[in-house]
């Protein structure tokens, strides 16, 4: 599948973030990992695979964030890792987005973490992919510092390494990074961590962990713990690189997406049930018990104007079209 076109917004201190839109349905806002390319992740081994299938079932939003992929490069001294939460929000003004799937990979899981927290209204659902760590974790300075700054063909060697899904797409993977990132701005990025351990405690949206079984850097334990504490679902799929196995991963989505689609179905009837006054939940039993709204008002003591109104607020309340269909959702609530 060829990439979607790339489109720019600015945020409020002054970066030009790349992001696509592909698909429909609901948003699926993908949050990158520390190294992300708008175009050229449409051919990274692995998440060639993820997103296709993502855009089949979704309205998939991907964006870059500064210092990364087509985005603004450059980072200044001063950056710090809560940016990224100013490159996402920004993404999501632009496109007006209401209610949405956030979905966090890598490094990206924290800023996704986040947003849920702040955003409960407007995030749907959060899915956690690969190394989901709730601790600010600097990673080594072999990693973030000696090597880079050193050897750059180096470390992009060793970082396709830990990306490529197979120890033959390592080159493809060097290429595709080196387009992505540049040395200056990795280094500012490695000086930087950030901490959502006290914020999780707060994280009250449906969550998916797709755990890697191969993965090293972040062992089960943590996304177990994780898990608990969200009251989220855990999901531990095979593979390695950033992403595992988009067979088993996109089928734990849909699994995660059917429950949740049936659990806001039930809640929205129950809502709905909730805006219904005590007279029109009595007119409404009566309704589905076969009665006539002539019937309805002797049973009643009111008026059969009034029962008319009644019956007119009750449709547009639970959204029925006819008496039948009102029947119908009275059982189904067990109001009849």
């Amino acid at each position: 599948m060829e990439a979607p076109p790339v489109q720019y917004i600015r945020t409020s201190d002054g970066f030009d973030i790349a992001y696509t839109v592909s698909g429909s349905g609901l948003p699926f806002v993908f949050v990158p990992n520390q190294i992300s390319h708008a175009i050229l992740g449409w051919q990274m081994p692995g998440l060639d695979e993820w997103l296709p299938a993502l855009t089949e079932r979704f309205r998939l939003i991907r964006y870059d964030s500064r210092g990364m992929g087509m985005s603004t490069r450059g980072l200044p001294p001063d950056h710090k890792f809560e940016d990224y939460q100013t490159d996402l929000e920004a993404v999501i003004e632009r496109l007006r987005l209401d209610r949405f799937i956030v979905c966090g990979q890598g490094s990206g899981t924290q800023t996704a973490i986040r947003y849920a927290v702040r955003h409960p209204e407007r995030v749907t659902a959060l899915v956690l992919i690969g190394s989901v760590s709730i601790r600010g974790i600097r990673a080594g300075e072999l990693l973030f510092r000696d090597l880079p700054s050193e050897d750059w063909d180096q470390f992009l060697d060793f970082a396709a390494r830990g990306v490529a899904q197979a120890p033959e797409d390592v080159p493809r993977c060097v290429e595709l990074l080196r387009h992505s990132v540049n040395p200056e701005d990795w280094l500012h990025r490695g000086r930087t961590v950030m901490d959502v351990e006290e914020l999780v405690a707060g994280l009250h949206v449906p969550t998916l962990i797709l755990h890697l079984r191969e993965l090293i850097s972040i062992p089960v334990e943590v996304s177990m713990e994780l898990a608990k504490v969200v009251k989220g679902q855990l999901v531990i799929i095979d593979g390695q690189g950033t992403m595992g196995n988009a067979g088993q991963g996109i089928r734990a989505i849909d699994a995660f997406v059917s429950d949740l689609d049936g659990t806001h179905e039930a809640s929205d009837a129950q809502a709905n049930v909730d805006r219904l006054s005590a007279r029109e939940l009595d007119v409404l039993r009566l309704v589905a018990a076969g009665r006539s709204n002539l019937q309805i008002a002797e049973a009643l003591v009111i008026s059969p104007n009034t029962v008319g109104r009644h019956v007119s607020n009750i449709f547009d309340k639970i959204g029925a079209a006819n008496r039948a269909e009102a029947a119908t959702y009275a059982l189904r609530q067990g109001l009849a």
